[in-house]
């Protein structure tokens, strides 16, 4: 019995010393007439992109997210449908805060790049994409080299 309290006390404060994770995230609005395009415009940048099952998801592979500069970094793209168009939304995910200066504004570029070609070639000749960034956790703001 007071082995298992132990346990539970140090799972419980163990928990939260996970370091927060920085969100960048990239989107951009496609017409719905467009949608069917856009699982293949995925394939079609060549990212090494592995869908997730039964999901409008996809991982990227990590030579988006070196993990020499950004250790322990996701990339992802996923649809989200809604009724008049479907959003294209890459996100990028690390632990810890936004790297510095010249990192982060390679880091946006590319994110920002990755969401309006999936447009563009989904017909969308010059594509609207928003770039926020969570910084640490950090309530989401517009991205810092934008």
């Amino acid at each position: 019995m007071i082995q298992a309290a132990w346990m539970v006390l140090l799972m419980v404060t163990g928990a939260g010393t996970d370091p927060a994770r920085s969100t960048l995230e990239a989107t951009t609005p496609v017409d719905r007439a467009q949608d069917r395009c856009l699982d293949h415009a995925v394939k079609e940048l060549g990212m090494s992109a592995k869908r997730v099952e039964n999901e409008r998801r996809w991982t990227i592979g990590p030579q988006f997210l070196h993990p020499s500069i950004v250790p322990e970094g996701k990339l992802s793209v996923e649809m989200k449908p809604t009724e008049r168009e479907t959003v294209v939304q890459v996100t990028a995910q690390w632990p810890g805060p936004a790297k510095e200066k010249g990192v982060q504004a390679e880091l946006e570029d590319r994110i920002t790049a990755i969401a309006g070609k999936i447009a563009q070639i989904c017909g969308v000749i010059a594509p609207t994409v928003r770039c926020t960034l969570s910084d640490a956790g950090a309530p989401s703001g517009a991205c810092k080299g934008r």
